[in-house]
């Protein structure tokens, strides 16, 4: 458990940094709001390997974590709509992009 944690808050920083870098990088507050959105997908793939770095990261956990960081930046620093359950929808379906790294990370050791 205590694992997990450790890695879910190491995710969980990662994501939220996606979303600060957002505006410096792109111009839009909402990462997926750049067009294209290359920056947000390709900021989610590399953050799946760098959140794998540590060797007792789970899946559940960086994916987890990823999605709670992201959201809790949302809540604290962007005003909250009325879309804030579609919000949650769509970074869940965006965040499965994280997993890309650990797998094929897992798959070169193995």
């Amino acid at each position: 458990m205590k694992n997990f944690t450790i890695n879910a808050i190491f995710s969980a920083l990662l994501g939220a940094v996606i979303w600060f870098l957002s505006p410096f990088i792109t111009g839009e507050v909402e990462p997926w709001d750049a067009f294209p959105p290359v920056f947000y997908l390709v900021s989610l793939f590399i953050v799946g390997f760098i959140a794998a770095i540590p060797k007792s990261a789970s899946l559940n956990s960086i994916y987890f974590g990823v999605i709670v960081g992201q959201f809790v930046y949302m809540l604290v620093f962007l005003p909250i709509g009325p879309l804030i359950l579609v919000s949650v929808l769509t970074l869940a379906i965006y965040s499965l992009l994280t997993l890309i790294g650990p797998l094929v990370k897992r798959r070169d050791i193995n």
